[in-house]
């Protein structure tokens, strides 16, 4: 928490970010209560828990705290493109992937500081460019095809949040929102790990394409660790 706290962190401007999180050491409660006074609270405490039974005390104590920090203001963008579709009414298809990674962080030392994005996310934003491409060379869709390109994903989906929270088309008119994150680092023919199973209407056209393909779906205690880590947590 310490190490998380003292590093620099980002949210969206929208948020106010007032969380102030303590953690005291044994030893400094003891410098503030007294050793007798806390021995004795954490004696109850180790009793209570052996019982099954531990009760919470409230301590009569005040602390003063010193904390600053600074702030500054990063500007950064998503990116969309629009493929019309023949029918406005029919609803859109939204196609997303980040764009974003760490940057440098290697030792300052080090002869290359570059944090290699490759598979996260270049391999994304790769299929879901080339998947624009052969829709756009193809047929005629009914539906509005979009491709986003989020910002800051890696900072905590700030630019799925953002999209989310002031978006440029209705939300209600996106029928289906498909997020490309690290693509094709399994060997061929590995099971489908299914990312929000149970939480939109799609499970079973998802598992029907699945079984079009011939592909079996992963245990999903093996997928659902992924949800909070990507993009489409931001719209679901």
């Amino acid at each position: 928490m310490r190490a998380f706290r003292s590093r620099e962190r980002f949210v969206l401007a929208s948020e106010e970010d007032g969380d102030f999180n303590v953690f005291a050491t044994s030893q400094g409660m003891a410098r503030a209560l007294g050793e007798q006074r806390w021995q004795s609270l954490v004696n109850a405490a180790q009793a209570g828990r052996e019982a099954g039974g531990y009760v919470p005390v409230t301590l009569d104590a005040h602390v003063t705290i010193d904390a600053r920090s600074t702030r500054r203001e990063v500007p950064s963008h998503n990116f969309i493109a629009r493929l019309p579709g023949t029918s406005p009414d029919a609803g859109a298809i939204l196609l997303l992937a980040h764009w974003d990674h760490f940057g440098t962080c290697g030792p300052e030392d080090a002869a290359d500081r570059l944090c290699n994005g490759a598979v996260d996310n270049a391999s994304g934003l790769a299929l879901m460019i080339e998947l624009g491409k052969r829709l756009a060379n193809g047929p005629p869709l009914a539906r509005d095809i979009h491709d986003l390109g989020t910002t800051a994903e890696e900072w905590g989906l700030l630019g799925a949040r953002a999209f989310a929270e002031e978006p440029p088309i209705p939300l209600e008119s996106i029928v289906a929102a498909f997020n490309f994150d690290t693509v094709a680092i399994g060997p061929r023919g590995s099971a489908v790990g299914f990312i929000g199973e149970a939480r939109t209407a799609l499970d079973e056209v998802i598992r029907q394409a699945v079984a079009d393909s011939r592909r079996e779906l992963a245990p999903r205690e093996r997928a659902e660790p992924f949800l909070q880590r990507q993009d489409g947590l931001g719209f679901a």
